[in-house]
């Protein structure tokens, strides 16, 4: 349980870079299920173009509260869910909570902006399985998604 990614981001922003990797790289997360939740619109959207530009089927839930149900109802079509900690109503953490208790296997990527001293009291009170940093790196995000599923990310579905 450790980010992939040691250095903080510094001055992080609701915008992300539209990059996508090499064919080859592609094929590695291609029909990857992902359910971000997030709260921010913007970075939700933008993580969901980056990655589906890159091979994902990503789904976006703005609300923690209906993303526990979108879960419920759809968790045997979600392979990971990255989720943003600071959100209103329910905060990342109890969310996470309540996904393990619809899947203690579910993997799940905390996906914030948060200092680097931040990220790891997060990650120590909660079973969080890896974290990305905020404003989204296109690289850091599919790596910790393909070190998380690696039998996934060589299948073709």
């Amino acid at each position: 349980m450790t980010c992939l990614n040691e250095s903080p981001q510094i001055g992080a922003k609701s915008h992300l870079m539209p990059i996508t990797e090499p064919a080859n790289e592609a094929e590695r997360t291609h029909s990857i299920r992902i359910l971000i939740v997030d709260d921010d619109n913007i970075n939700a959207m933008s993580a969901k173009s980056v990655l589906e530009r890159n091979g994902c089927l990503v789904q976006v839930a703005s609300n923690p509260v209906k993303a526990l149900e979108k879960y419920a109802r759809e968790k045997d079509s979600i392979d990971v869910v990255i989720i943003d900690f600071f959100m209103p109503l329910l905060d990342g953490g109890e969310v996470v909570e309540r996904l393990r208790k619809l899947n203690p296997e579910i993997k799940v990527i905390l996906f914030s902006g948060a200092e680097e001293t931040d990220l790891r009291q997060i990650m120590d009170r909660y079973p969080i399985d890896a974290c990305i940093h905020k404003p989204l790196q296109i690289q850091e995000a599919l790596q910790t998604i393909r070190e998380m599923l690696p039998v996934l990310a060589t299948q073709s579905f």
